[in-house]
């Protein structure tokens, strides 16, 4: 049952997914400046990556867990040393005791953006392996010269038995001569260096002749017509095409960010924050102008490339009146700015800062002006050639800062127990933000065709409904003033079995970036195994479903109570809380939907001895009276239920620049013998705000023994003193015990687990009101439905509702309405602005799988019921690309025997599919169908042996002793009879007739 403060931990920003539909020219551009490079601007993640690989292919195994844990593990000598952004973790794995390979390849164990991430490209391009995914890689020639070398020979022993779970002797050296600061072995580097610029493809020589040059181009260089000496002059075009059109798209975010701005002020003052075209028109006139300037400055350079996405952008800029262009943008942009009817209007990831990220801290170099910045690989491709050349000393600018401390984090609470992985969860908040919410669908789950998280937040218009997997509960204002509590009851399966553990968790920080960067909030949760529960446990888990049970019945719940593959999305989850035993005790989680926190909390906090301490923490107090306001009332109700001593310490947290009407009262609490204390956190720097709600009943000298509430509440009437059926907010919290030994003072006492300290005081007169708590902007009404339904070219509404929509270029339709082929993931409701999720063939829409290989499937499936980690897209962030083309490779991947390589695909899929759980089966049978359909192109050597040999090896998947009791054979002859036709064997006879015969 651990308890404690909230750490912080790195915000994954949508901001950083503004890309305005333009990601296909900036790889394009980045492909054609440095080809093949991806992120890497150091060698040594390269020679992790290819052990991952080897070791994955021996343990038959997803490269993409193995190449987590083996990096994690190269970080251990590095992360207590000094700041350097070729390390990673330092906050991640501070504490971390167990370094085996099981706990490593958890989810969530490290960082949430691994450096092994920029290497996908790189890995394919110079031949150290094959594949487009990094969970699906196999080593390839250049991977195997490498594993050949006697030093390299030396670590995968050490590597793969600590991957087969042994304890090998040298584990921790190993670590240290491959930690990211320490200089690549030689013939390792020689390697590296060969495979990058030795060669006669058009890659390689690109990459050498820049190398040659030692510097640059610079900007100003790319400003002339005239290539430098050495490049070529198609290279020199592409070159100057790529830096004209990435200052072309920033002209534009500068555009968007304007907007952006004038929206936020017209927010803080309580105004619509809406722009309509002719006024963001006369807000936006400098960055217009310039942005019209960059385009007819630079347009010549941009067309003369005839790369059609940046044309078409040009295009745009150019001839479109600036009314049109400014909505265009909105439209392209759909993350902070976005078009809502005919109006420019705040978008979900308005407002959010930059984030300081670590996939760019890895990718992005060091600024250097003898480096256009617009194109960040000719710094990095320095950087590696320098490294591979003469080894990590000749890189003294190539390496900066690196991070920070944590503990467990927002995104922890959501990771699945060891042994486990997310089934199904509910939550509710009052704010959510995007990127965090996207974030934790990942740590939670990787399956998206499903609702698997259920989110319960106050009335919004900026509602984050179209996060694949996640459904957001449309709530009504019905029975509270604000929707203000954060607690999350989560589902997890265990791996092999019919296992189901539930996790409760309470949190007094929203789910958004504050809790993630410099707001201070704490946490409790624990982990029920359903069969084995404590009844105290069970008290808090029926308690908390009471609670969700009354959020249900006041939101549209209707994506997750429909079924998909066969059986609804919490029918596990549900099955698993009523399966627990009836219990009397009383829990001790609590929430104010009928009766308030106050009393509550005090019938809790008490013990058979009286409390000589009282400690209070918030963020956030009532606004006006000239009393002692609800700390004094707290005070009075425990000495009246004689739980507290008259004399007992007082002490009071708070932020002393923002303690809203606590401040005028700040003299008559002093009088009653409150001492007002600010905040402080270990794990945050010295300008970080409480936010933490919490009241501490206490005794004790030297060891603090008692209870505490910590929750959502704040002490204010709204939050702890009033019902949410009499006007109050809804919170939530929990009342447990202190921990036994608990020191008052050091360290590792009581500070670990809340944010108080006893050296410093804060006067009366030093305090300020701050800023009073602004009420977000509500909606009039949610959508008139919560998802459409995408059918063989339709797309309608549940119901047959005439729903208006944004069609694919942006006219408004009203559903039922064509809409081609391929079936949208998300679509964009004309009013209002709300994206929706689409459902089509009984699930949610998401991105169809791109062209895989049999290794591709093997690591998707191999791992079923439980969804496999996934590669980011194409379109992320610049310099983190996870995928790699089939051109990336230098040359085709060696022919494989067909019938082997066939035969080792059936092989492994029908024991899987013999051992799958019958409720999992109509699931199975769907992704079965997508993964083989995505093989056709990649694995055209394969079949095109079986449609030579006029044989269908498909029907043995079919065989009743490959499938579970009582599956239904239909739903898998028809997804074998849709992989037969995407093969082109559809016409061919079963391979196995005569055996069967």
């Amino acid at each position: 049952m651990p308890w404690g403060i909230l750490a912080p931990d790195t915000v994954i920003s949508q901001r950083r997914q503004q890309n305005l539909g333009l990601a296909a020219a900036v790889r394009h551009f980045n492909d054609r400046a440095v080809p093949g490079l991806g992120g890497m601007w150091f060698p040594m993640p390269l020679l992790w990556s290819v052990l991952a690989v080897s070791i994955a292919e021996e343990l038959a195994r997803p490269a993409l867990p193995v190449g987590n844990a083996v990096e994690a593990l190269m970080m251990r000598a590095a992360k207590d040393g000094p700041a350097d952004r070729r390390v990673r973790g330092a906050r991640k794995m501070h504490g971390l005791s167990d370094w085996s390979f099981q706990n490593l390849t958890r989810r969530g164990t490290y960082v949430v953006q691994p450096i092994r991430m920029a290497m996908v490209q790189p890995l394919v391009a110079l031949g150290f392996v094959r594949g487009s995914r990094y969970g699906a890689f196999r080593i390839h020639d250049a991977g195997r010269q490498m594993l050949a070398l006697p030093v390299i020979k030396e670590c995968h022993a050490l590597l793969a038995g600590w991957a087969r779970g042994d304890r090998p002797h040298g584990l921790a050296d190993l670590s240290k001569r491959l930690s990211p600061v320490a200089p690549v072995p030689e013939e390792v580097r020689k390697l590296i260096r060969a495979r990058l610029l030795d060669g006669d493809d058009s890659g390689a020589t690109r990459r050498r002749n820049l190398v040659a040059l030692g510097t640059g181009p610079s900007t100003a260089q790319l400003g002339s017509p005239d290539p430098l000496p050495g490049i070529d002059p198609a290279h020199w075009i592409d070159l100057r095409a790529g830096a004209a059109f990435i200052d072309l798209r920033d002209a534009a975010l500068k555009v968007l960010a304007r907007i952006e701005q004038v929206l936020l002020q017209r927010r803080d003052a309580s105004r619509p924050a809406r722009l309509s075209p002719q006024e963001a028109e006369r807000e936006t006139g400098t960055q217009l102008e310039e942005l019209r300037r960059i385009a007819g400055a630079f347009g010549a350079r941009i067309d003369a490339a005839a790369e059609p996405v940046s044309r078409a952008f040009l295009a745009q800029i150019l001839t479109l009146s600036p009314e049109r262009l400014l909505q265009v943008l909105a439209e392209r942009d759909g993350t902070v700015v976005i078009r809502r009817g005919d109006h420019l209007a705040l978008g979900p990831a308005a407002g959010d800062p930059v984030a300081d990220d670590d996939a760019d801290a890895g990718s992005q170099p060091v600024n250097d002006a003898a480096f256009a910045p617009q194109l960040f690989r000719l710094y990095n491709l320095h950087c590696l050639a320098t490294a591979a050349g003469a080894g990590q000393s000749r890189m003294p600018r190539c390496h900066g800062a690196g991070d920070r401390l944590m503990h467990t984090t927002l995104y922890t609470l959501f990771m699945p127990p060891e042994g486990c992985f997310g089934d199904f969860g509910l939550f509710c908040g009052f704010t959510a933000t995007p990127q965090v919410l996207g974030q934790i669908r990942r740590s939670f789950t990787g399956e998206m065709a499903r609702p698997v998280l259920a989110a319960f937040i106050h009335p919004t218009v900026n509602a984050v409904s179209d996060i694949p997997g996640l459904a957001w509960m449309w709530m009504r204002k019905d029975g509270y003033n604000l929707l203000h509590a954060k607690v999350a009851l989560l589902g997890f399966r265990r791996q092999g079995g019919d296992g189901y553990v539930i996790r409760l968790a309470v949190s007094t920080g929203n789910w958004t970036q504050d809790p993630l960067t410099d707001s201070i909030d704490l946490f409790w949760s624990v982990d029920v195994d359903s069969t084995a529960a404590d009844p105290q446990d069970v008290a808090d888990l029926h308690a908390a479903w009471a609670m969700f049970d009354w959020l249900r019945a006041r939101a549209d719940c209707s994506l997750v109570e429909r079924d998909y593959d066969g059986e609804r999305p919490d029918d596990r989850l549900r099955s698993a809380l009523a399966s627990l035993p009836p219990t009397r005790r009383t829990p001790r989680f609590i929430d104010s939907r009928a009766q308030a926190l106050n009393a509550q909390v005090v019938e809790r906090l008490g013990s058979a001895s009286k409390a000589d301490r009282l400690i209070l923490g918030s963020g956030y107090f009532e606004a006006e009276g000239e009393d002692g306001g609800v700390p004094e009332r707290l005070r009075m109700a425990l000495l009246q239920r004689k739980l507290l001593r008259q004399d007992a310490r007082l002490d009071l947290f708070l932020n002393p620049q923002s303690c809203q009407g606590l401040a005028p009262r700040a003299q008559v609490l002093e009088n009653a013998g409150w001492t007002m204390r600010r905040a402080m956190s270990d794990l945050h720097g010295p300008d970080a705000r409480l936010h933490a709600k919490f009241a501490l009943l206490a005794r004790g000298d030297r060891q603090a023994s008692g209870r505490i509430y910590l929750g959502s509440g704040n002490l204010s009437r709204a939050g702890f003193e009033t019902a949410a059926n009499a006007g109050g907010n809804l919170e939530a919290g929990v009342v447990v015990d202190l921990p036994e030994g608990l020191d008052w003072h050091g360290r590792k006492g009581i500070r670990r687990l809340l944010p108080i300290q006893f050296d410093d005081t804060v006067a009366p007169s030093a305090l300020q009101a701050g800023e009073d708590f602004t009420r977000p902007e509500e909606p009039d009404s949610p959508p008139p439905v919560s998802w459409l339904i995408w059918h063989q070219g339709m797309l309608s509404a549940p119901g047959d509702l005439a729903v208006a929509v944004l069609g694919p270029d942006g006219a408004d339709l009203a559903t039922p309405c064509p809409w081609p082929a391929p079936a949208p993931a998300i679509i964009t409701l004309a009013q209002g602005g709300w994206r929706l999720q689409v459902i089509a063939e009984g699930v949610l829409v998401i991105p169809p799988p791109p062209e895989m290989t049999v290794e591709d499937v093997l690591a998707g499936l191999g791992s079923f019921p439980e969804p496999p980690d996934r590669d980011r897209p194409e379109d992320g962030p610049e310099g983190g690309e996870a995928m790699a083309d089939a051109a990336d490779a230098p040359g085709a991947p060696p022919a494989t025997y067909a019938i082997r390589r066939m035969m080792g695909l059936l092989v492994r899929l029908g024991e899987t599919q013999a051992g799958i759980d019958p409720r999992d089966w109509q699931r199975w049978c769907r992704e079965l169908r997508q993964n083989l359909c995505a093989i056709a192109a990649q694995e055209q050597a394969m079949l095109g042996f079986f449609r030579s040999a006029g044989a269908n090896p498909l029907p043995v998947l079919a065989d009743p002793r490959l499938c579970p009791d009582g599956a239904d054979l239909a739903l898998l002859d028809a997804a074998l009879a849709a992989v037969a036709a995407a093969w082109n064997l559809d016409d061919c006879p079963s391979l196995w007739i005569e055996e069967a015969a």
